[in-house]
């Protein structure tokens, strides 16, 4: 299977192409091919991978591929393929693809015209913020919502809004995000869903929308727009949609433009200035009133039932973006019916499987529209008879997708197909032996061990995300280089090595800098198979594990290895929680500490982490306090190269810290995990207390005010100001409180598992948050797994630190591998899909 599928204009004199279409793999970019296409127009087609239906089209003239780099290898490819190609007009249908675009329009300027609107009005159509704020203005009824920038800001959020509600990032494609992340909303029903949700959805700053949920009927009015005049019109609506309450539309309609939203619709394009197509979205309340939800200034998976109705928008648009006159359509056919059937069937999965949510269908009224559906006459995404090749494509991706399904070890058949062509994304997503959620020490660990047993391996995260973004510059290791290192099956990428070979030398304490640098080039020799893009989803298909990317991309898996960073475990204190967040952080959300320099700042608590950050904030210019319920417990001055024979024997060398008990854990680093439950958490809670390193002494005694055996017994915000009052009597009015209380593990707010499979995970002890683990890291959740502080309770204190990376990569390594089956050779082997342009779109 080759990457040029079709070059009419070999052997003859080259023209110019008409069209560039890019995200290939997506249905509008389909059926935007077969639309210039059946107009004689000559048009390219980019994308990542061979498994493209619209490779297939018989008017896709050129098949080229985006790659698999990241931003500035997409944009390269582009370049490369606009001076090959000469086309005349680009044409991207994925928001990561048009934020790309966006950011790189300099330099991509003059090559091709992009079909996009303007810069100023595609900022505001993006935005949902700013979408609504121009819709008030000219009198639409929006949505009753709050825009939050925190999760301290959910509380009164609750109080305004209310229970049932939808949190929506008001970007899709935020600018802080990695290139290629698509956030989605969520549906919250609890206040710790609302807050999980508002955390995962600022984790790149700017904010979102706290909104009332309206289940009722979405209508859609599309328009051309272009020099104050509309081309074309059409409405349609979703019958039903995947997710249940929100998504991509699966079945819909095409109907009249509905006068009460029809003209607001067309007054709010025009106020925003959005030349080009557009999709206007509304949601009915239970009266049946309109309310605006957002724009969609691109392409959307839904247009093909415009076209199917008289309404070709993508050769409209073409005519648009080209700079030519524009043809009117001046009406079109109503009543027709189109499905997206893989989309729906999974839809009515999920409504099943959400079964009692706010406005889900019942599961049995669910699963008899979709069977009655299928009685109705109504045209189907993909199939078009007089191009069938690219239905083809996608059933052969299907069936692949099947086969590997069906030789998973728990033998379980992959589901039937139904109409092939029309379920055939699903099939796109890779398969492998195991998937690692998180790329900090114990995910890479893992993962390079995975990989010497020689299993397929993906893993997804940010390298040392927590290093890299929530800790401040000038920190510094307490562990040694020794007893710090990444694992691998050969020990060969070791810290001290790393430290010798680049000049950092092993002078002690260790700068944070140096394991940044350390980790990724660890990364980069031992697993670079890393794909930064985050998981939104994990859930259990067909015998095996689907996980659903933040850019909507799919993978398959036997066994998923959780590996998640610290931040999901950030312990807030009740009295700081209703702090809101511009006078109160946790200390894994500080990494810019400058901004305190003549400020006064409490920290709270007593270990290195606390201690740490008040010395760093002092000497950024702050006036600082620490409360501490207990004295500050200082370690001894190091003396690890010079302590005597008898010193040794007395208290031997261990990573957690000298002493006979220390050892045995780093020797035998299962050992805990024999420990009845009882002995487990007396350990836990006593043993091991919040201690400083000595090298932090000189920098904070005399230099922070320190308030031992203290708690602040109540905090209030207070003119703008946070106002602490100490158990001991003192009060400080404060610019911002830092709380340095640890981590606490609670597995319910690991918001990716979904709740189906979280149903699955036996927990204990924390209020039920913490999972029971087998003697190889399993959850009762099968092949399911848990490293890093989530498995402290289970295996003990030497998995807080990087040096239990080792003992947990090799043991979890070994168990994958026994669950693994063995893998036919005529499979072919997962490729990991690019970060851009590779995804499904969500649609509606």
């Amino acid at each position: 299977m080759t990457s040029a599928i079709h070059t009419a204009e070999d052997g003859g004199a080259a023209r110019p192409f008409d069209a560039l279409v890019l995200d290939g793999r997506l249905r509008q970019s389909l059926v935007t091919v077969r639309s210039l296409g059946r107009r004689g127009l000559s048009v390219a087609v980019m994308e990542a991978g061979e498994d493209v239906p619209a490779f297939r089209s018989r008017w896709c003239r050129r098949a080229l591929s985006s790659g698999e780099a990241g931003a500035d290898g997409y944009v390269a490819r582009l370049e490369h393929a606009l001076e090959t190609t000469g086309a005349r007009v680009v044409i991207p249908s994925h928001d990561g693809t048009i934020a790309l675009l966006r950011l790189q329009a300099p330099r991509l300027q003059g090559r091709a015209r992009i079909a996009l609107a303007e810069e100023g009005a595609t900022s505001i159509a993006v935005s949902k913020v700013r979408t609504l704020a121009v819709a008030e203005r000219l009198g639409l009824r929006v949505p009753h919502r709050l825009a939050l920038s925190d999760a301290g800001e959910v509380e009164s959020a609750l109080r305004e809004v209310g229970l049932p509600a939808v949190v929506k990032p008001s970007e899709s494609c935020p600018p802080g995000a990695p290139p290629g992340t698509r956030l989605v909303c969520q549906l919250v029903t609890t206040p710790a869903e609302s807050v999980a949700a508002v955390r995962e959805l600022t984790r790149f700053g700017g904010v979102v929308l706290f909104q009332r949920l309206l289940p009722g009927r979405r209508e859609a009015v599309s328009f051309l727009y272009a020099n104050g005049e509309v081309h074309a019109r059409f409405a349609q609506w979703a019958k039903r949609t995947a997710p249940p309450l929100g998504g991509e539309s699966v079945l819909r309609q095409s109907i009249a433009v509905p006068r009460d939203i029809g003209a607001a619709a067309e007054r709010l394009v025009r106020e925003i200035g959005l030349e080009g197509y557009s999709e206007v979205e509304f949601r009915r309340d239970a009266a049946g009133e309109p309310c605006l939800m957002e724009i969609n200034p691109r392409l959307s998976a839904s247009v093909e039932i415009a076209v199917r109705s008289g309404v070709d928008f993508p050769y409209l648009l073409y005519q648009w973006a080209q700079g030519g006159r524009i043809d009117r359509v001046q009406g079109y056919r109503e009543g027709v019916w189109m499905r997206y059937l893989r989309g729906d069937l999974m839809g009515t999965i999920a409504t099943v499987r959400e079964r009692g949510r706010p406005g889900v269908t019942p599961p049995a009224r669910a699963v008899a529209a979709f069977g009655l559906s299928c009685l109705t006459p109504m045209t189907y995404d993909y199939l078009d008879w007089t191009d069938p090749r690219p239905a083809l494509e996608a059933a052969a991706s299907f069936t692949r997708a099947a086969v590997r399904a069906a030789v998973d070890r728990k033998g379980k058949a992959a589901p039937s197909a139904g109409d092939g062509a029309a379920t055939a994304p699903a099939t796109t997503a890779a398969r492998y032996d195991a998937v690692v959620v998180g790329a900090g020490p114990y995910g890479l660990s893992a993962a390079a061990h995975l990989l010497g047993r020689g299993l397929e391996t993906a893993v997804f995260g940010r390298t040392l995300e927590l290093w890299r973004d929530h800790m401040p510059a000038g920190m510094r290791l307490r562990s040694h280089a020794w007893a710090t290192n990444l694992s691998d099956p050969r020990g060969r990428y070791g810290f001290e090595r790393f430290l010798g070979e680049s000049g950092y030398g092993t002078s002690y304490p260790i700068p944070r800098q140096a394991f940044l640098d350390y980790g990724r080039w660890f990364q980069e020799q031992a697993v670079p198979c890393v794909d930064e893009t985050y998981v939104e989803t994990v859930e259990r298909a067909h015998g095996q594990f689907l996980l659903t990317l933040a850019d909507g991309r799919q993978v398959q898996s036997a066994a998923v290895v959780m590996a998640v960073g610290l931040g999901h475990y950030a312990h807030r204190p009740p009295p700081f929680d209703r702090l809101p967040a511009a006078l109160c952080s946790h200390s894994s959300d500080l990494s810019d500490l400058s901004r305190f320099a003549g400020k006064t700042v409490v920290v709270v608590g007593g270990g290195q982490s606390a201690i740490e950050y008040a010395a760093l904030l002092n000497e950024a210019g702050a006036v600082v306090h620490v409360v501490a319920r207990r004295p500050v417990l200082w370690l001894s001055r190091d003396r690890s190269d010079e302590r005597s024979l008898l010193e040794r024997l007395r208290a031997p060398r261990a990573s957690i810290g000298p002493g006979w008990v220390n050892f045995a854990l780093d020797r035998a680093p299962y050992l805990f995990y024999r420990l009845s439950a009882e002995k487990k958490a007396r350990a836990l809670r006593v043993y091991y207390a919040a201690t400083a390193a000595q090298w932090l002494r000189e920098r904070v005694v005399g230099k922070a005010t320190l308030h031992e055996e203290c708690t602040i017994a109540a905090v209030a915000e207070v003119g703008g100001v946070a106002q602490a009052n100490l158990s001991d009597g003192t009060r400080i009015e404060a610019d911002h409180v830092v709380v340095a209380t640890g981590y606490k593990v609670d597995v319910r707010r690991l918001r990716m598992i979904h709740p189906s499979l979280r149903a699955e995970i036996e927990t204990e002890g924390g209020g039920g948050a913490v999972p029971v683990l087998s003697h190889g890291f399993e959850s009762t959740a099968g092949g399911l797994y848990f490293v890093g502080l989530t498995s402290l309770h289970a295996f003990g204190p030497l998995f807080r630190f990087v040096a239990g990376c080792g003992a947990a990569a090799r043991r979890v390594s070994s168990a994958v591998a026994r669950r693994a089956a063995p893998r036919p050779s005529f499979l072919p082997r997962p490729s990991p899909r690019p970060i851009l342009g590779s995804s499904p779109s969500s649609g509606q």
